[in-house]
């Protein structure tokens, strides 16, 4: 029986405990040795009261717009609890098949998805789909979200309501026994699955140079690879669509074999 394609790497995954299983499960299917190291914490945010304000007047949007599986999550959560049914007039757009994936089975219609998973193509998208001038948004999203939709959409005269609908809690380190994984060359490649995983790891770690030397880097996607960049972390691997089963399968495609393995 042939080797799977990435047997005998250790990989070390970032994401938050609540979402690192089905990367976890990907990585091992194919071989690899998966190590959860959690470096953000998804939380409720702190007041309710401007979210469940802007569920009260649902009726009074055109748009509803999420980003992120984390906003969709907590946002449909909170509706059920609060007994608020989304009108069967409000359009939904969303970006990244997971997020599109979790809101059909909420039983939801997404009304528009970019090809390209980011925000930027999201705006870029509605702007050449949809008349937006004067329409009101409703854009629920993390506290460190950045505010690529709220200003894209804003100077094209849409009325934009950002509301916080979780937290990123960051880890201040790393658990020793990682750290100590990678001291010795141990963690063969870090997976970072968002702006905020990257930015904890430098948090955490401070000295990424030594520890990185000759760890392979693979970003879910560009916004992903731009803060790993801006933060002076070398790239390596970057998947075309901004996905778990993409950065697997970009994974396997690049390292397929390293071990000695062909």
């Amino acid at each position: 029986m042939p080797p799977l394609p990435l047997s005998g790497l250790r990989i070390l995954v970032t994401r938050s405990r609540t979402r690192s299983s089905d990367l976890s499960t990907r990585l091992r299917y194919a071989g690899a040795e998966p190590v959860e190291a959690p470096l953000i914490q998804i939380v409720d945010p702190a007041d309710w009261t401007p979210i469940d304000q802007a569920f009260a007047d649902l009726d009074g949007y055109d748009w509803l717009i999420f980003t992120s599986g984390n906003a969709v999550e907590k946002c449909l959560t909170r509706l059920e609890a609060t007994n608020v049914q989304i009108p069967p007039n409000l359009r939904i757009a969303s970006v990244g098949s997971a997020t599109v994936k979790r809101l059909r089975q909420f039983g939801l219609i997404v009304d528009y998805t970019p090809d390209r998973n980011d925000a930027e193509a999201l705006v870029e998208g509605l702007v050449e789909s949809y008349e937006l001038s004067s329409a009101k948004i409703l854009f629920p999203c993390a506290d460190i979200a950045r505010q690529t939709v709220v200003t894209g959409l804003t100077g094209l005269g849409a009325e934009v309501t950002s509301v916080t609908a979780y937290r990123t809690v960051l880890a201040n380190s790393l658990p020793s026994e990682i750290l100590a994984l990678l001291r010795c060359k141990g963690i063969h490649v870090i997976t970072f699955t968002s702006p905020s995983t990257v930015e904890a790891f430098v948090q955490a770690t401070q000295n990424t140079s030594t520890l990185l030397s000759e760890v392979t880097i693979a970003c879910i996607g560009p916004e992903t690879a731009r803060k790993s960049k801006e933060a002076g972390i070398v790239v390596d691997i970057v998947p075309e669509e901004a996905s778990i089963e993409a950065l697997v399968e970009a994974l396997v495609e690049a390292l397929k074999g390293r071990m000695g393995m062909e």
